[in-house]
């Protein structure tokens, strides 16, 4: 049995939502979802709350981990006024995001150019309380071997829901509630969901059930694999189904 907690990202704890679950068996489930801020307290409250001694735990987390190398490379003795010869799609997007679009048709938003780079840097200073208030090094997973104590990866759920022929749009505004419902229909198929209403009323609550099942396929090896795993490590990547595979998990 492995636990897997996803984590719904933003720049600020009140917009955070947290799902928790487990794997095992063959069977994916989430059992406890928050919303956090106000009475729920802040996300690593949260996240720590929920860390079972000595049980195999996997955070996964909805927002990029990682920088385009080639905009490190770029930007190093970069001078105002000076022209930037890398091509943008290179210098702003990740290998990940560009593999992500081919293979699955989902685009992520550019870490390197938009406002997801606050979400990120939110995201990494969230893993780093984590790790000094759990004494865990919380290291990034790159296999299914590596979760045998506290480890983390990156996972994107519209890519997670697109790879699955799950319609992964119109369902994040306050009164799309029957598309959430349409939603968690197909997600109950899939997975065992908690009866709560938070599901109808966020969005951000379904996202992070659905990192629980990106976490799941993970675990499963039904994840698209780095081409250069180098530059992954140095980038983060995105841990998404493989529209290619079948198999139910």
């Amino acid at each position: 049995m492995i636990d897997i907690i996803g984590i719904d990202c933003s720049t600020n704890d009140k917009s955070v939502a947290v799902a928790v679950g487990r794997w095992g068996s063959g069977r994916t489930s989430v059992h406890r979802v928050v919303v956090c801020g106000g009475s729920a307290g802040r996300a690593a409250d949260v996240i720590l709350s929920c860390f079972r001694s000595g049980a195999p735990t996997l955070l996964a987390i909805d927002a990029p981990l990682g920088w385009p190398v080639a905009l490190a490379q770029s930007l190093i003795d970069h001078t105002a006024g000076v022209g930037i010869p890398a091509d943008p799609n290179r210098l702003f997007r990740r290998d990940t995001d560009r593999i992500v679009k081919a293979m699955v048709n989902q685009q992520p938003l550019d870490v390197g150019a938009d406002r997801i780079a606050r979400t990120a840097h939110w995201a990494l200073g969230l893993l780093e309380e984590l790790r000094t208030r759990s004494g865990k090094s919380i290291p990034l997973a790159w296999n299914a071997k590596d979760v045998t104590t506290l480890t983390a990866i990156e996972v994107y759920p519209a890519a997670t829901l697109t790879s699955r022929g799950i319609a992964a749009k119109a369902y994040k505004k306050k009164e799309q509630q029957s598309a959430r419902g349409t939603l968690l229909g197909a997600l109950a198929g899939i997975m065992v969901l908690p009866d709560v209403a938070v599901f109808a009323q966020c969005a951000d609550a379904i996202d992070a059930a659905v990192c629980v099942l990106a976490g799941a396929d993970f675990i499963n090896g039904l994840c698209i694999m780095p081409i250069d795993a180098a530059v992954a490590k140095r980038e983060g990547w995105i841990w998404v189904r493989s529209p290619e595979l079948q198999t139910e998990a």
